[in-house]
């Protein structure tokens, strides 16, 4: 909300911010995916992480061809819906998908830290950005890239050795700040965990 003192450039940064922090609460909830993948037996998390993403899918594409059912949908989440997602897949569907790839692709330990990584280094790197970014390339703050390296990297050990995390988190802030067409959610933890998986 903003100030009543805000300058026009104060309130649209407030305001910006404040839809961030709201998009990355509903973010950090996916925190369980990792852990599930770190804990959980792949018997159990495998079809958790498959059922969920047929789930979402069929939401998605309910949503996308129903108008009904997208002005209800809009109803609920729109507030922490991005103005691009509302024409294409939203990015809790590309976070379930990219989940299920990763774990299904790498050991159990490397899938956790990977998806850590999009989860926590990425909304580190949203905020600090948003909020402290000065120094700009590609629409990314170098503040943020270390936000994000600094987050990941310490999440990151939580689940595999120190100087693996390190190369994943490097790995991923990397792939998070370059304009690659491929959407983060995916992109972020199946590079970072292949890495992690050729240095292991």
């Amino acid at each position: 909300m903003a100030s009543p003192g805000d300058t026009p450039h104060e309130a649209t940064t407030r305001s910006t911010l404040s839809r961030e922090l709201e998009r990355k609460s509903v973010h950090l909830v996916a925190m369980v995916i990792p852990l599930g993948c770190s804990y959980l037996p792949r018997s159990v998390m495998m079809p958790i992480l498959l059922g969920l993403s047929v789930v979402m899918l069929a939401i998605e594409f309910a949503r996308l061809e129903n108008k009904r059912f997208a002005h209800v949908f809009s109803r609920f989440f729109g507030s922490v819906v991005r103005e691009h997602e509302s024409f294409s897949f939203t990015g809790s569907t590309f976070v379930l998908v990219g989940s299920l790839c990763t774990y299904y692709l790498f050991d159990r330990h490397v899938a956790a830290a990977a998806l850590s990584f999009l989860i926590l280094g990425d909304s580190a790197a949203a905020i600090v950005g948003k909020t402290f970014g000065s120094f700009r390339l590609f629409g990314k703050s170098f503040e943020g890239f270390i936000a994000n390296v600094v987050v990941s990297w310490l999440i990151g050990i939580a689940f595999v050795q120190p100087g693996l995390a390190a190369y994943g988190a490097l790995t991923a802030a990397i792939v998070e700040f370059l304009p690659i067409p491929l959407d983060d959610n995916l992109r972020i933890p199946l590079v970072a965990g292949g890495v992690m998986t050729l240095l292991g």
